[in-house]
């Protein structure tokens, strides 16, 4: 291969080197320091279960800062990155998500165009979920875990506008959804140890996701059959029909069994209160650092 040149850390054999990775995945600083030490900056490549990786020394970065656009390829990377981890989502969720990524177009046209439909619960569910949470009596300070307040402030007020009541009120529907995008991150590092053709074989052995998938498919269950008998019965004339996301869904007739809902509305979740809660919790502003400190004590 184009790195058979770079100097190799351990077995090189295609069954050995697996030995190699393993020690590399559970003691990657040792294995490092002592490839520089041993290499003096030289460039030197490890391997992992389902790749290399090229480890260059401080004086070779001037040639990187050198090199063409044509040359290492930034988006290039990025793709492989992205294909790699779409194909642990497809073991994962599901490979309708990413095959036909329906749900993101009724969010983009139908919840961006009616947000102020939505904001008169939003900022209920919101001023709800402060006062149940907080519990502050007297204005009185109060220590609070900040993370887990605000990702179940978040999940509430998505879930008011995704799933509507009483369902974005239930304590283990949004512990599933605050949860779900950590467990799926936990077993896609744990494929991540393994080759690729392995992948499908160990993804049926993790028992988060698919915990996750049947917790969500018996909170969804009712609320499916109950709104496509309603639609059958009510058909246009349904005035007071339910405007939340997962209506929304249903009425895209692309799907109607609660197994190929169930995913959507978990990665909906998975977007919207973890990308909320890092955009929040990461500012650099007084307001974080308070957070933070209170999360601490």
């Amino acid at each position: 291969s184009k790195l058979d040149h770079i100097p190799s850390v351990g077995y090189l054999s295609w069954p050995l080197s697996y030995i190699t990775s393993f020690k590399y995945v559970s003691n990657a600083a040792q294995i490092l320091q002592e490839c520089y030490a041993k290499y003096k900056g030289a460039p030197f490549k490890v391997p992992t279960l389902n790749r290399w990786i090229v480890v260059i020394g401080r004086q070779h970065l001037e040639d990187v800062k050198k090199s063409t656009d044509d040359e290492p390829s930034l988006i290039e990377a990025a793709n492989d990155m992205v294909q790699s981890q779409s194909a642990k989502v497809d073991y994962l969720i599901g490979p309708e998500i990413n095959s036909n990524p329906y749900h993101i177009s009724v969010a983009r046209i139908h919840l961006t165009r009616n947000l102020g439909l939505y904001y008169p619960d939003i900022k209920d569910e919101v001023h709800t979920a402060f006062e149940e949470l907080l519990d502050l009596k007297d204005n009185a300070w109060k220590s609070v875990p900040a993370v887990e307040t605000v990702r179940e402030i978040v999940c509430r007020a998505s879930n008011r506008v995704f799933v509507g009541l009483p369902l974005c009120w239930d304590h283990d529907w949004i512990d599933l959804n605050s949860r779900f995008a950590v467990d799926v991150a936990t077993d896609a590092n744990i494929l991540n140890m393994f080759p690729k053709f392995l992948v499908p074989l160990v993804s049926r052995k993790l028992p988060k996701s698919a915990a996750g998938m049947a917790r969500a498919m018996k909170h969804l269950d009712p609320i499916v059959k109950e709104r496509l008998r309603c639609a059958e019965e009510c058909g246009d004339e349904w005035n007071d029909k339910p405007v939340s996301r997962s209506s929304l869904l249903i009425d895209e007739k692309q799907e109607s069994l609660t197994r190929q809902l169930a995913p959507r509305a978990l990665t909906v979740n998975f977007a919207s209160i973890h990308v909320l809660l890092l955009r929040h919790l990461h500012r650099r502003s007084p307001c974080q650092r308070l957070l933070t400190s209170m999360s601490e004590t």
